[in-house]
């Protein structure tokens, strides 16, 4: 589900979709390898407590991830193990802030 766009007055849409700037200071969660259901799910119910970025491909969450001060990596069944491990250890490799968190759900 490459390129949900946010309702949110305090996010600015410039030439697409993947390019935005959010203006506040709502944490960002970054959800990669769920499915559509998941995706929405987390839209209703976090919506209002985060700013949601969703990735469509390991590479895309490494980009996101250096383009944004994402708070929570949360890495979803649909990424096997094995590259959820290796991406874990991508995204650390990565200038982050302080406090992200990474999450693997199963």
């Amino acid at each position: 589900m490459e390129g949900v766009q946010s309702r949110d007055e305090r996010v600015r849409t410039q030439d697409s979709l993947r390019r935005f700037e959010i203006r506040d200071s709502t944490p960002i969660a970054l959800l990669a390898g769920f499915d559509g259901e998941s995706v929405e799910a987390c839209l209703r119910l976090l919506g209002p407590e985060l700013h949601l970025l969703v990735a469509d491909s390991e590479g895309e969450v490494l980009r996101l991830l250096a383009a944004h001060p994402v708070a929570v990596l949360a890495v979803g069944a649909a990424i096997t193990a094995e590259r959820a491990r290796r991406l874990v250890e991508d995204a650390e490799a990565l200038p982050a802030t302080p406090e992200r968190m990474n999450l693997v759900l199963a």
